[in-house]
């Protein structure tokens, strides 16, 4: 069924089109054939016609990501009309848009009649980016090539206030953007009392392999691999991927006549190679038993009815004696493929019992590349080169690597006492 007729039987669309807006509730995803659909319903439970039509057939060769950064601008502005009663996009001057900026901003807003304090605070690039959102659906909504949004040269300066002045308190100096060695050992004891061996393989192969959650939730039983006495990990990436399974890195096939050409056939092009330990490769062999001979699945039709229709996996190696090929890790009460916001709502939880700040007002680190981090610190400590650094952290360039080097206080600590060993203590370093 191509989209538009399918739009057409949902919302029985014609050129006259509702346009009163009102706050979005939230967002129901489904997949027909090879694209994701935005299924967005407003406060009531009611699709919303608009921004379906907009997400799902106006900008619909876009990717997954800039459409899913589409309805994350859009959320919010609807939950800005609502808050001020705007009923009709075509209500927005730039006055208004004025104050959408400040409201964009976030923190704690001050006013005559009303005072917001928001948690989240946004920094000028992601604000304009919305704006640019906003210009293209305002566009889009009132038919017309002109737009209020398009006027950015009025920006505003962000109306911080605290205690009746305008400034940001530091609360410290350096947000650590890896688990540290002490972390860790919380979050394994936590996860070794009261989960299951899933998450343990999970955080093992992002803190000691440094595999992305991408990478991790794409893993399939034929990319595990034992030859010539080694234990591996084959990375790729598969037409059946879901948008949460892509590796980043290697290339993504559009047809199955891809999965043959040689390009696709070529390490750190078509696929990468981890190398596992013996305790790691038995963990994947338990955990995949377990899972698919558990009482809870085969007393359910429907649970094998959905680990038969969802957990399928293209298969790829034509010399694999796998008569079907499944993604390994699954969510334990559906037994569908594991996504990633299914696994960020274990690992946030997890986080919180193991006293790991999350950074919540403004997201500056993802939870699950901080493991990642902590591979590339725990190489640079074992004093690797650049180069080698790179190439372990499966880069194809030396300057991607050097992000990954964020040493924390009391990292910075032992470089100062290192340095001053190797100096003798020439230099008086006291104040």
């Amino acid at each position: 069924m191509k989209y538009g007729t399918l739009y057409e039987k949902i919302f029985d669309i014609d050129n006259n089109r509702k346009k009163t807006i009102g706050a979005l509730g939230f967002i129901k995803v489904s997949s027909e054939s090879d694209l994701t659909y935005f299924m967005v319903m407003d406060q009531d439970g009611i699709l919303s016609e608009e921004i379906n039509y907009f997400l799902n057939v106006t900008i619909k060769s876009a990717g997954y990501k800039t459409r899913e950064n589409t309805y994350n601008a859009l959320k919010v502005l609807y939950s800005y009309c609502l808050i001020f009663d705007i009923e009709k996009v075509e209500d927005f001057t730039e006055v208004e848009i004025n104050k959408l900026i400040h409201f964009l901003y976030g923190g704690k807003l001050e006013g005559k009649f009303l005072s917001l304090d928001l948690s989240t605070t946004r920094r000028k690039s992601t604000i304009l980016n919305y704006l640019n959102i906003y210009n293209q659906y305002y566009k889009y909504f009132s038919n017309t090539q002109i737009s209020p949004f398009e006027n950015t040269l009025y920006f505003p300066t962000p109306n911080y206030k605290v205690n009746g002045s305008r400034s940001h308190p530091i609360t410290h100096i350096n947000h650590t953007k890896y688990i540290n060695k002490n972390q860790f050992e919380r979050i394994q004891k936590i996860i070794i009392n009261d989960y299951s061996i899933r998450e343990h393989l999970i955080i093992n192969l992002m803190y000691f392999y440094g595999l992305r959650i991408g990478e991790v939730l794409g893993i399939t039983f034929e990319d595990l691999k034992y030859d010539n006495n080694q234990y591996k990990i084959v990375i790729r990436n598969r037409i059946t991927d879901k948008p949460w399974q892509k590796a980043k890195g290697v290339l993504t096939p559009n047809n199955k006549n891809d999965y043959s050409r040689d390009i696709f056939n070529e390490l750190d092009s078509g696929f990468q190679v981890i190398y596992l330990s013996k305790s790691s490769f038995e963990m994947f062999d338990n955990y995949i038993e377990n899972t698919r001979t558990t009482d809870r699945l085969m007393n359910s039709n429907k649970r094998l009815r959905n680990i038969n229709k969802t957990c399928i996996a293209d298969k790829i190696d034509t010399s694999s004696n796998l008569m079907e090929n499944q993604y390994v890790f699954l969510s334990k009460n559906l037994f569908k493929p594991l996504t990633s916001t299914g696994w960020n709502s274990v690992l946030r939880e997890i986080f919180q019992r193991a006293n790991v700040i999350m950074d919540q007002s403004k997201r500056r680190i993802n939870l699950n590349h901080r493991f990642r981090h902590a591979f590339a610190m725990n190489l640079v400590k074992e004093e690797l080169s650049p180069n080698q650094l790179a190439k372990r952290m499966r880069h194809k360039s030396v300057s991607s690597s050097y992000k990954y080097y964020n040493p924390d206080e009391e990292d910075q600590f032992k470089i100062l006492e290192k340095y001053k060993e190797s100096i003798g203590d020439k230099y008086d370093f006291r104040l």
